[in-house]
């Protein structure tokens, strides 16, 4: 149901006094109403209510306000990157993806706590999409095979482990942040 249309319904049972049930409490229909205006709300909010928010979409089938309430997502990343990242991958918002991958590697950079690319456990992996898992697995794959190039080009042996080729210090030769080439390499696999 696009937002123009609920909204029309609304009226129409508020001019004609029939009630009827939102499964929303009144500060989530009030942001997925300003949304639907185009009016501004502040990211943080929306980060703070974006479970039932997403819920309230989906309920009224308003694609638009979901994509520009993931679209204010992208100033919230840095509060917790892997779920924006599982956000993104439910939502099916690639360019969201990769801003949390982003994110992951500039905390890892700044000495913060991510996961590794290889100790993404079951429990992280859960509140991902299958297409996204295999997408984020491709990529590491992928930025492995990059940095394995750069490492025999520079004349170092690498170990065989994946997560090494990724993470590692051969000899001097830093090697570019794991999830900063997994961010450049992602796709999700499709059919």
């Amino acid at each position: 149901m696009d937002s123009t249309f609920f909204l029309e319904k609304l009226q129409q049972h508020v001019v004609k006094g029939i009630s009827f049930d939102i499964p929303a409490q009144s500060r989530v229909l009030k942001a997925w109403l300003d949304l639907a205006h185009l009016h501004n709300r502040p990211p943080k909010m929306v980060w703070k209510m974006r479970k039932p928010l997403f819920e309230l979409c989906d309920h009224l089938g308003s694609r638009g306000v979901a994509e520009r309430a993931l679209f204010l997502m992208h100033s919230s990343v840095e509060k917790d990157p892997w779920e924006l990242f599982c956000l993104a991958s439910q939502r099916n918002n690639v360019g969201l993806a990769k801003s949390a991958l982003r994110a992951l590697a500039e905390i890892k950079d700044n000495g913060g706590d991510v996961p590794a690319v290889d100790g993404i456990t079951p429990t992280l992996a859960a509140g991902l999409t299958l297409p996204y898992l295999l997408g984020l697995y491709v990529a590491a794959l992928k930025g492995k095979e990059k940095v394995a190039g750069m490492t025999r080009q520079a004349g170092y042996a690498h170990s065989s482990h994946p997560s090494s080729a990724i993470d590692s210090d051969y000899g001097g030769l830093k090697e570019e942040n794991g999830w900063k080439v997994i961010a450049e390499k992602f796709a999700p696999v499709t059919g």
